[in-house]
């Protein structure tokens, strides 16, 4: 767009510099011309194209030339002085003629320069129509691309589809024979549960007959179990709760134990802490009266606590005094 319109301007800017000096030359030419070469000029601009602006100025500048060279500007300077009142009125004409054709030719500019406008858009519309056509031509490749996915997608899902059907087959047919294998095995069930019923009714036929001593003994044998089976229960029952109360008499002895032993740390900790308030304060009582008799004394003092620090010096007599971790020599 930058390159478009420096070339716009740059353009513009050869136009007007073209017409000035166009102005200039007819300016010029207005001084030579006489009645027969301004018909001669006007007759070539209406031979002269409408639209063809090199056919217009090539014809002025002609007889603009002619004039220049030669024979009519001499003849028109002779005849000035014989008849300067005819070229008078001549000169009023030749005015109106030159306005007319003036005009002509502003207007023939004014169309041109109307052409070349319309000429700059008719490229404009013809460059954002091969746009246009670059993007349907991409937007073609692209819906092609996608027809001929399509199609592989479609040749693909009509095998799978083939593959399907071929399996559906398959699986009707087994599904067949599995129903002919359940409607044997169903049969089957069926004769051997009517064997069997038949078998069980002959079983109780014989047990009536010939096993009903055996029978009653094994039914009172069942009795006289299930009744010894309730008292041993009831007594595993009676033994499981005296146990329970017992287990509960031993916890509750211990927690009221518990709760007094607690209660007796709880005293010994508080007489342990008053006499280590005790000894504390005997430590202090101590300490201050080994500090007043030094003073009074005058003599150095050796103090260990534990076994960590010494104060004192190494000459003269000396008693030891033990107390707990304390211990005072005096020289």
């Amino acid at each position: 767009p930058i390159t478009h319109r420096r070339a716009a301007k740059r353009e513009r800017i050869e136009e007007e510099g073209e017409r000035e000096r166009r102005r200039e030359r007819r300016y010029e030419c207005y001084e030579l011309l006489d009645p027969s070469s301004l018909n001669r000029v006007g007759q070539g601009l209406l031979k002269t194209p409408r639209f063809n602006l090199k056919g217009v100025k090539d014809c002025i500048y002609k007889n603009a030339g002619d004039l220049e060279r030669g024979p009519l500007s001499k003849h028109t300077y002779t005849l000035a002085e014989s008849q300067r009142d005819t070229k008078m009125e001549d000169s009023g004409a030749i005015l109106c003629h030159i306005s007319t054709l003036k005009d002509m030719l502003d207007q023939v500019n004014e169309e041109i320069e109307a052409n070349i406008q319309i000429t700059r858009e008719i490229e404009s519309e013809i460059v954002k129509c091969s746009e246009i056509e670059n993007a349907l031509a991409a937007n073609e490749s692209d819906l092609t691309k996608t027809l001929y996915v399509s199609h592989f997608e479609l040749t693909g899902l009509l095998a799978v589809t083939k593959d399907l059907r071929n399996s559906v087959e398959i699986m009707e047919k087994e599904l067949c024979r599995l129903r002919m294998k359940r409607d044997e095995t169903l049969n089957r069930i069926h004769d051997q549960r009517e064997r069997f019923i038949a078998m069980c009714l002959e079983f109780q036929k014989d047990i009536d007959k010939a096993n009903d001593n055996e029978l009653c003994i094994l039914l009172s044998e069942k009795e006289f179990l299930e009744n010894e089976i309730h008292i041993l229960e009831e007594k595993n029952n009676a033994l499981k709760n005296s146990m329970l109360a017992f287990v509960e008499g031993i916890l509750e002895d211990l927690i009221s134990s518990n709760s007094a032993l607690q209660v007796e740390i709880q005293s010994g900790s508080q007489e342990n802490d008053k006499l280590l308030k005790d000894i504390h304060n005997m430590k202090s009582s101590l300490l201050s009266t080994i500090a007043i008799e030094d003073i009074r004394v005058r003599a150095p003092l050796l103090i260990w606590v534990g076994s960590d620090l010494w104060v004192g010096s190494s000459s003269g007599p000396s008693v030891l005094i033990q107390l707990d971790d304390i211990f005072v020599h005096t020289a």
